[in-house]
Parts: C-alpha cells; structure tokens; sequence
C-alpha cells in the first residue's frame, strides 16, 4: 500500500509518516518548499515531495500512483487572517479531492477536528453531533472542509474517513507549546503559556520585574502594530510607562492569543530616544510645519522628475484611517504609485 501524506513536516503529519513507515506503508511525504524536512530526514523510507493544497498542479502529480490519501496539511490556531484560513483549509482539501478523484486513489482519510460542532465543551460529543460554525476562524474553516469532504463522498467521488481529535499536543508540537530543545520553547506563541497557566509556574518575568501589581494598571484596548493581522491587544500603563500587553479577545482575529512579538515587542515605546514629535533634519519642529515642508519637497519632485516618481508605501502597522490620509495625499500630489497591505 502506498500513502499520500500532506503536512507531512507538521506535528500530526510527521508521526502518521513515522507510524506508516513502521507498518510497512510506502510513503509520499508532501509538504511546502518552506517547510523544515529535519523529522522526515531523520525517518528515512518516506519519498519526499514538494506541493502546496493551494496549488492544483502539485496536488495532481503527487496523487498519482497511490492508494490512500491522509490530509493533514491545515492552518491551525486561533489567530490569523480570514483569507488565509479559507485558502488553505477549505480551497485546500477542494484541491485536493479534486486530485485524488484524478488519480483514483482509493481511500481519503481527512484529519478534521472536533472543533466542527462548535466551540463549547464536547464531553458528550458524538460523530452524530451536527457540524455547525461558532465564529472562531479555525472552527469555521474545519466544517466548511467537512461539508466539502461528506459532498464528495455522497456524489462517489471519493471514499472519505474524516478523524475528529480533540487538543493534541507532545513531541513536534510547534503551534502551542513549541519544540522543547535545552529548556527553551522555540514556539512564537509560547508567551501565551503566561495566560493559560492555572498554577502561576509561568510568569511573565519581564513585566514582574518592573511592576507586579496588574489591578493597579491603566488598560485601553488597541490592535497590535506588528504585522497586518490586526490581533486585538490590552496595553497596560503606570505613571506614563507601558508594563504589559495581553491580548484582548477578537474571534474574528485572535480569539484568545497573541504571537511573541505582539507581546513583547512593544519596548521601544519605552525608549528614551524614541522619536515623539515631527522633526526636519533632526530639528525638532511643530506637525503643520513639517507637513508644509514635506509637501514643497515632493511637488519639487513631482516637477523635476514627473508625478509618478513619486510613490508611497503604506503599513500594515497603521491604521486604516491613516493609510487612507496617505492615499489622499499622495492622489493629491498627481501620482497614482501606491501599495499597503492592511489586514483582512
């Protein structure tokens, strides 16, 4: 028997790809040019192939010749843009029925999630509970992949088994906990270990050096600024000084975390050298002045060089609001030169 597996270097897909192997399964191990082969090196056995759900060419060739499809492949967590969940979870396993029906395989076997009939407790969840959204990016993604899967296999299309597990979590685990090497979690979303904790054996050290008294701190909800993503944050302040960002739940965005960077990358407002006002030439000079002057210089460009030697990028790290001030002023000056990738 021969075996597709996709996500083969996630943390489900590279075990089923060590369990299959012990078995005596032939194996095509698929995962993205991007993705660390380090587990399936190690294995040894398992033929190696490049592809990406999003891309029907390389789902094609990768389906010839075997008899079972295990997806694996998904965007998992919590957080993240709409776009990407829809792309990846439910065009993904779109693609990739429409690939296995190509090449004939047999058997279709989707790792799926219980998270399917909605986000409350499932202790007495069976698989006839119905398959339904609860608004949680992931959730949602996970049963529109399931209707798509049961569709094709009512129309006889494909032969599917859907697995429904629930937080699985060990050794290769990179999206909660992290790869433990030498004491470290490797994880970007490991700082979220410091909320869900129940015992207080993870701390936030940084914020318990400096302040460690959170009801005395003053919150405002505001969106992160390190990526497009947007995750919702609580900024908390004392006496003019940031001391600790958390997240603040969104479910269209972050429902319950934030990455690392989002966490504890907000330092640099601490700064003393931190940039407070508008400056020309290092001169520190009021905003209408230095709006003045920035508009004289780039009408000087625009007449020397041609309007559209002028372009502006705009940032993901601001909002909405301001990169369509930029888009106005840039419309203003005669160009058109503009990009900004905002959030979903």
């Amino acid at each position: 028997m021969k075996a597709l597996v996709t996500g083969a270097t996630g943390f489900i897909g590279s075990h089923l790809v060590d369990v299959l192997l012990e078995r005596n399964w032939e194996v095509r191990a698929m995962a993205r040019r991007s993705s660390a082969f380090d587990n399936l090196e190690n294995a040894g056995g398992a033929e190696t192939a490049l592809g990406d759900v999003r891309d029907p060419d390389s789902l094609r060739s990768a389906a010839r010749g075997v008899d079972a499809v295990f997806h694996c492949a998904a965007l998992v967590g919590e957080w993240g843009a709409p776009r990407e969940y829809h792309e990846i979870n439910v065009t993904g396993i779109k693609n990739m029925i429409d690939a296995a029906q190509a090449a004939g395989v047999a058997r279709f076997i989707h790792v799926s999630s219980v998270a399917v009939h909605g986000n409350e407790g499932h202790r007495d969840t069976t698989e006839d509970a119905p398959i339904r959204k609860s608004g949680v990016l992931y959730n949602d993604s996970k049963a529109e992949a399931e209707t798509l899967l049961w569709a094709a296999h009512e129309q006889g299309r494909i032969r599917a088994t859907a697995i429904r597990p629930v937080m699985v979590w060990g050794p290769r685990d990179r999206v909660y906990f992290g790869r433990v090497r030498d004491g470290v979690l490797e994880s970007e979303f490991s700082g979220n270990l410091v909320d869900v904790c129940p015992t207080g054996v993870f701390t936030n050290k940084r914020f318990r050096e400096v302040y460690s008294r959170p009801w005395d701190l003053r919150t405002a909800r505001s969106v992160c600024i390190h990526c497009a993503v947007g995750c919702n944050v609580l900024p908390g302040g004392r006496h003019d000084t940031l001391r600790r960002i958390k997240p603040a739940p969104n479910r269209n965005v972050n429902p319950h975390f934030i990455c690392d960077l989002g966490r504890y990358g907000g330092e640099f407002v601490n700064s003393p050298g931190r940039i407070l006002g508008a400056r020309i030439e290092s001169a520190a000079v009021d905003s209408e002045k230095a709006l003045r002057t920035a508009i004289e210089r780039l009408k000087t460009i625009g007449e020397r060089y041609g309007k559209n030697a002028i372009a502006a990028i705009g940032s993901g790290r601001a909002s909405l609001e301001a990169n369509a001030a930029l888009a106005l002023l840039v419309e203003a000056l005669g160009s058109n030169q503009i990009t900004f990738h905002a959030s979903d």
